[in-house]
């Protein structure tokens, strides 16, 4: 499977049900961060969450991150601690870039902006973070 976040971001050789926007995000967020920690995910995804609690007494924001990483494993049989493996049309434009290979920057790239139409979404909330993140990229 290839993740690829220039222009309408998918994951090319999935042929599962449709893949959410957030869980997208969520993956591209790990894989180019290569961050897998709870916690911080937490923060990043469902800081608007941090205080409120389950029934059972568990914080929501870890929770949702939770669901969403058993998610990424039921749906896309993906685990965060493999996710540096995953190929990413982002870190190949990085790669070509710092090898001065700027034709080959110039076919990954091809003028579509990254995570497009995730960015665009009205239905994600999107943190203060999150949004910060998308802006560097």
């Amino acid at each position: 499977m290839r993740l690829i976040c220039f222009g309408s971001a998918r994951l090319e050789g999935y042929v599962g049900t449709k893949i959410s926007s957030q869980l997208l995000l969520l993956l591209s967020y790990m894989r180019l961060e290569q961050e897998s920690s709870k916690l911080r995910l937490a923060q990043v995804f469902w800081p608007h969450l941090s205080n409120d609690f389950s029934k059972k007494g568990e914080r929501k924001d870890l929770n949702n991150t939770a669901v969403a990483l058993a998610s990424l494993k039921r749906e896309l049989g993906l685990v965060p601690e493999e996710l540096t493996t995953l190929q990413c049309d982002a870190v190949s434009l990085e790669l070509a870039f710092i090898q001065g290979n700027y034709l080959e920057v110039t076919k990954i790239y091809q003028g579509k902006d990254f995570l497009a139409e995730i960015e665009a979404s009205q239905r994600l909330h999107m943190s203060e973070a999150l949004e910060l993140w998308l802006l560097k990229q």
